[in-house]
């Protein structure tokens, strides 16, 4: 008998999401176009707090930044991905005029899967990553998580509502990425460092961890007795840990 031969999947562009992430706009209007042109779904930034806030919500499926960005370089977000559960198998390609081996080697340190020197041909960056994507599982369907409940705290992420004990409880945008960002990482530490960086979103002027303590403090009296969930961490951070956990 024959043995039966799996069918291969289709390639599909429209299935994946590309983070495209540069400080040149002219750079971020070419290739975004051109990504587009190719059907793939295509989301901006030109820093890198813009790039983790958008990955925070959007969850792309291919991240696509420049080395050399202000203030916080590619590496960097590179790193902060990788750090992130949801980002382990995400690919990450690097674009940099950094040509030297030494460069690249940094540039695949630091989590990217893959590295292209500037100037490059339009046509060559779509090769590569069509090649990225197809060596990973799309998923069409994905899209940010349903309605959530951990003791008395229930987190609606599509419809920005948040209760407690049934009741229900108003919060700035930046509070209720800051609640998201704890609730999908539940027990683990996370820096003053990344959770600015997490969720500022388009703020031209970074949060300083002294903000990020006014805003968690804010938050803990907004909720309530489930305020008690986001733990501080001296020295090192704060985590969500439910009650008795």
């Amino acid at each position: 008998m024959w043995a039966s031969v799996p069918k291969m999947r289709l390639f599909r562009p429209s299935d994946h999401r590309i983070l495209l992430v540069d400080q040149d706009p002219e750079i971020l209007r070419l290739l975004g176009a051109s990504l587009r042109n190719e059907g793939y779904r295509v989301l901006e930034a030109d820093t890198v707090a813009r790039a983790l806030a958008i990955a925070n919500e959007w969850l792309p499926s291919l991240v696509l930044t420049e080395a050399a960005l202000p203030g916080v370089s590619g590496l960097d977000l590179c790193r902060e991905l990788r750090g992130d559960r949801r980002f382990v198998r995400t690919p990450i390609i690097i674009e940099s005029a950094l040509c030297e081996e030494s460069d690249r080697v940094r540039g695949f340190e630091s989590g990217a899967d893959d590295y292209i020197t500037k100037p490059f041909s339009v046509r060559e960056l779509l090769l590569r990553v069509r090649a990225r994507l197809s060596e990973v599982r799309p998923e069409p369907t994905a899209k940010a998580p349903g309605a959530r409940r951990v003791g008395e705290l229930q987190v609606d992420p599509e419809g920005f509502r948040v209760l407690v004990a049934g009741q229900p409880v108003r919060l700035s945008a930046l509070e209720f990425r800051l609640l998201l960002l704890l609730l999908n990482q539940p027990g683990e530490v996370l820096s003053r460092k990344v959770l600015a960086l997490k969720v500022q979103a388009k703020r031209a002027v970074p949060l300083s961890g002294r903000a990020i303590d006014s805003r968690i403090k804010r938050l803990r009296r907004k909720l309530g007795p489930a305020g008690a969930y986001i733990q501080t961490v001296r020295g090192l951070g704060y985590r969500f840990q439910p009650a008795g956990g």
